[in-house]
């Protein structure tokens, strides 16, 4: 090999290697971008489901829609209820969609261990659909978190007909800290 090929070998390398650094560059511009980074995460509780109820004067009905929701990452959180419809609410009415902080323990499997209420939506008889009802979620709350569906019949003692409604029901947590811009 002559000195002249040499010479053509080696910026033939140093072409190639520049090429892989540019390239290097422009993979870690595109992992670091912040836009890029999700800031919240949405969890799908309900969608469009229809309920019907039956109860009794004052009483309570409760339904569980979903347990261990996780929500480690989450720094805030909302409670997002959509009526899309009701039908046949009586006087005193209540739907109640609550979020409780919760522990599964993996040695009782069969026992949930709850705390008090970590968010609450309400939508009575007296607001019409469609419409929308939100509630923050008051911190502290635990790394897994359970959400209910409570029913009140209002003040109808029996009724012929059940009181139908249908609902969607999110959970929108913030990761991490706030965004501050650049």
């Amino acid at each position: 090999m002559n000195v002249q090929e040499l010479v053509e070998r080696l910026k033939a390398q140093e072409l190639a290697s520049l090429e892989a650094v540019e390239l290097e560059a422009q993979a870690a511009e595109q992992e670091v971008d912040e836009e890029d980074i999700p800031r919240e995460e949405r969890v799908e509780i309900a969608s469009s489901l229809d309920l019907a109820f039956d109860g009794r004067l004052g009483s309570f009905q409760t339904v569980p829609l979903a347990v261990g929701v996780d929500a480690s990452a989450w720094t805030s959180a909302v409670l997002v209820l959509l009526v899309h419809r009701t039908d046949g609410m009586a006087d005193g009415s209540e739907l109640r969609v609550s979020v409780q902080s919760i522990v599964l323990d993996p040695m009782e499997p069969s026992e949930i261990f709850q705390s008090a209420r970590v968010a609450q939506a309400i939508w009575t008889r007296d607001a019409k659909p469609p419409g929308l009802e939100t509630s923050p979620l008051t911190p502290p709350w635990g790394d897994q978190l359970q959400v209910t569906l409570e029913y009140s019949q209002g003040l109808i003692a029996e009724s012929a007909f059940p009181e139908l409604a249908t609902i969607s029901v999110y959970l929108i947590g913030r990761l991490g800290a706030p965004f501050r811009g650049r």
